[in-house]
C-alpha cells in the first residue's frame, strides 16, 4: 500500500514537472512578444485577399477583405520566434449581412486555408522594406507576395 501511495505521487511530480515545462515552452515566445507593437498589411499571391493587422503587446486584431469587401474581423494572441510568427485566434466572427454567394466563398476559402486556432507564417525580408511570407498549413502552403510591417517587432 505505501509503496503504491509512493509511486502515485512521482507520477503527481512527474506530471506537474513536465506541465511547467510544457507552460514555459509555449509562452516564451508570447513573453518576447511582449513590448513589441506594429501594423501590418498581407496580401495573398494571384487574388485579391487581403489582411489588415494591428498588434500591440502579444494581442492582435485582424480585418480581412476579399475583392475590396470586408468580411471577417477577429482578435487572438501572437509570438514571433525568429523569422516564424504564430497567431492564435481567440475571438473571430464574420460580418452579418453577406451575400449568400460572397459569403460561401469566403467561407470555403477561409476553411482550407487555416487550422482554426493557430497560422504560422514564415516571413522573408524582400530587402525593399517589404516582407514575402508564407503561411503554412500542414498539407499545404500559401504564399504572401506582399507583407508590410511598421512598427516595432522586437520586444524590450
Amino acid at each position: 500500500m505505501i509503496a503504491l501511495e509512493e509511486s502515485v505521487a512521482n507520477v503527481k511530480r512527474l506530471s506537474f514537472r513536465l506541465l511547467v515545462v510544457i507552460g514555459i515552452a509555449f509562452f516564451l515566445p508570447w513573453f518576447f512578444s511582449l513590448g513589441t507593437y506594429f501594423s501590418g498589411y498581407a496580401h495573398f499571391q494571384d487574388e485579391e485577399h487581403e489582411i489588415l493587422l494591428t498588434a500591440k503587446s502579444g494581442f492582435y486584431k485582424t480585418i480581412h477583405t476579399f475583392d475590396g469587401q470586408v468580411y471577417r474581423v477577429h482578435t487572438g494572441i501572437y509570438a514571433s520566434l525568429g523569422s516564424s510568427m504564430y497567431f492564435f485566434s481567440l475571438d473571430g466572427n464574420y460580418i452579418e449581412g453577406l451575400d449568400p454567394e460572397f459569403a460561401e466563398k469566403v467561407i470555403s476559402l477561409d476553411l482550407s486555408r487555416y487550422f482554426r486556432g493557430l497560422t504560422h507564417v514564415k516571413l522573408a525580408d524582400r530587402g525593399d522594406g517589404k516582407w514575402i511570407g508564407k503561411m503554412q498549413k500542414a498539407e499545404s502552403e500559401h504564399l504572401f507576395d506582399e507583407v508590410v510591417f511598421n512598427g516595432r517587432l522586437v520586444g524590450w
